[in-house]
């Protein structure tokens, strides 16, 4: 048994066919229709930093910083066509810990009107990860930098064996065919592609 607290945040007067919900390195689609007992069961689905409905040429975009639960209805009426999206803000089971998300709860989200793709992925990375300012004599690059429209960094980390090694994670976020420059603030005595997993892909070009 669980109690589930849902918050109703806009009908948007906004003919959206389905909603795109972002998930690690892409999103998904998911139509706002119920036609099948297979979608009336998705009461509730999952996303990570934003969920954008949109129709041709405008959009509208919830991005948040902590809940990771929405859904997505569409009504007609005689004169027009709506979307509410919802979110969850808290889950809290009361088994097997009966005071689990008790007290205070902050949350944190915002609501993007006019909006695209980019520019709600753009407001959902700068709502979760803050802005640092390090004071010191002078500046300096960053290890890692990239130059192309819809590619992201993910990670720059050291690699798994413990070679010393740098591993870079970047990412194509749009879903759609892009190309980037990456420059690297350090000096590289080699360069290779590697899976997930951290192992060499030899044929990757």
């Amino acid at each position: 048994m669980c109690c589930q607290l849902s918050f109703r945040w806009w009908t948007c007067n906004t003919r959206a066919e389905h909603s795109t919900a972002e998930t690690q390195f892409g999103y998904l689609h998911r139509p706002t229709h119920v036609n099948t007992s297979w979608e009336s069961a998705k009461f509730e689905t999952s996303m990570h930093r934003l969920v954008l409905i949109e129709e041709p040429g405008f959009g509208t975009a919830l991005i948040n910083d902590s809940s990771y639960g929405y859904d997505v209805t569409r009504e007609a009426s005689d004169s027009r066509v709506t979307t509410t999206m919802r979110f969850s803000l808290l889950r809290a089971p009361r088994f097997p810990d009966p005071h689990t998300v008790q007290g205070p709860q902050l949350h944190r989200y915002g609501l993007l009107i006019g909006t695209d793709i980019v520019s709600a992925t753009e407001a959902g990375i700068a709502m979760n990860i803050a802005q640092r300012t390090v004071a010191g004599e002078h500046g300096f690059d960053p290890l890692v930098e990239l130059c192309g429209a819809g590619v992201l960094l993910s990670s720059v980390k050291l690699a798994i064996d413990r070679s010393g090694d740098v591993v870079i994670r970047i990412y194509e976020a749009l879903g759609r065919q892009a190309s980037s420059v990456v420059r690297i603030n350090a000096e590289v005595a080699k360069i290779m592609t590697v899976s997930l997993l951290e192992d060499p892909l030899p044929d990757a070009s």
